[in-house]
């Protein structure tokens, strides 16, 4: 078994953002547990204090603590906009499509 270092309070907290981060997708007090090489009870403390700080943000679904940090939120209302432009452009080449068919008609 490998030992790892000893880290201190700010170290873990940013070890559990930095993981969060990498991620698309909210995730369990477990999955980041897990990921940062901690135990459950730790990864809940730190998550608990990080949420205090507004650092990340939490929902219960069901039983399970769900943890997703802004920048989340940020690549979602992106999506979301880039989503709209594309919708946009898809509607302009329907258009256009639509004119070309008129006109090769026409001759």
């Amino acid at each position: 078994m490998i030992k790892r270092r000893k880290r201190n309070p700010e170290e873990i907290k940013r070890d559990i953002i930095e993981f969060i981060e990498k991620l698309d997708f909210p995730t369990t007090t477990e999955g980041i547990a897990k990921g940062v090489g901690l135990n459950w009870f730790t990864a809940s403390f730190y998550l608990s204090e990080l949420r205090t700080e507004g650092k990340i943000f939490h929902k219960r679904v069901g039983r399970q603590n769900q943890w997703w940090t802004e920048n989340i939120d940020e690549q979602r209302r992106k999506v979301k906009k880039l989503e709209r432009k594309l919708m946009i452009k898809d509607e302009e080449i329907k258009k256009l499509k639509r004119e070309i068919r008129e006109l090769k008609g026409k001759n």
